[in-house]
């Protein structure tokens, strides 16, 4: 009965918290982590690169020491700025004076927004859609290309991850492959994932011309494969560049071959 109660109280004393008083604590914690981290001492900052050898902290940027093919380097990501990072937070509460929440309705935002966009692109690409996330975004994607196409199967590359809900989940060798994965469905089709260094064909064997053309070869062959069994496929989807997979760049020219 007293969990039940003390749950009950902290639930009341968050909702009366005024968006104010919210602002003020999560820039009071910014300040925090700014004073915490510019108050470490260059001895302090030695003492925790000793501690922790394998990596270094370089304000944003995350290295550690790898050897490949025994050529020593470093091995780098950068996918966060910190907690409560006061840039971060004073951007986000600048743009909660503007948000819109909802963009079934008419938005002045949501225009200019879009027509900003659509003048970098071709002029072929003149439509946007807004969606809340990639997920949603390949969902959408996959559902406009099957309705154009009339056409069910998908080609995919190897490794890749295209998002967290279902229909994206039987898309990605890199869940659907792995321990927990149902395993790859049969109109799903899997190519190579052209990489360069570890893959089928690689440098510098073939010049990069040569691996666009190799690897672009993988996936015509698929189509036709494809096609004999009497499927057909509405869609080729790739990041452009492999993330969860390993950060591969593809050779220059493979993705315009494949959309050819």
């Amino acid at each position: 009965m007293a969990r039940r109660s003390n749950a009950a109280h902290q639930r009341e004393a968050r909702a009366n918290l005024t968006l104010e008083r919210r602002l003020a604590i999560l820039r009071n914690n910014a300040e925090q982590h700014r004073v915490a981290r510019e108050s470490l001492t260059h001895e302090r900052r030695e003492e925790i690169l000793r501690l922790f050898p394998g990596h270094h902290q370089l304000g944003s940027l995350v290295s550690k020491p790898v050897c490949d093919a025994g050529r020593p380097g470093f091995e780098t990501h950068n996918h966060r700025v910190g907690h409560c990072h006061p840039r971060v937070v004073e951007a986000a509460v600048a743009q909660y004076g503007l948000l819109n929440t909802n963009n079934r309705f008419l938005h002045d935002e949501l225009v200019l927004y879009a027509k900003r966009l659509c003048s970098l692109f071709p002029p072929s690409l003149s439509v946007v859609y807004f969606t809340n996330s990639g997920s949603e975004a390949n969902d959408l994607a996959l559902r406009l290309a099957r309705t154009y196409t009339h056409h069910h199967d998908v080609i995919t590359l190897d490794h890749a991850y295209h998002g967290h809900v279902s229909s994206l989940i039987d898309i990605s060798p890199y869940k659907f492959n792995h321990p927990g994965g149902e395993g790859k469905k049969e109109w799903v089709h899997v190519v190579p994932c052209p990489d360069q260094y570890r893959g089928k064909y690689r440098a510098p064997q073939y010049s990069e011309s040569e691996l666009a053309v190799l690897y672009s070869e993988d996936v015509q062959a698929v189509v036709q494969d494809a096609q004999q069994q009497g499927r057909t496929v509405a869609a080729f989807i790739a990041e452009s560049l492999q993330s969860c997979g390993g950060q591969i760049v593809f050779p220059q020219t493979y993705l315009s071959r494949v959309y050819e």
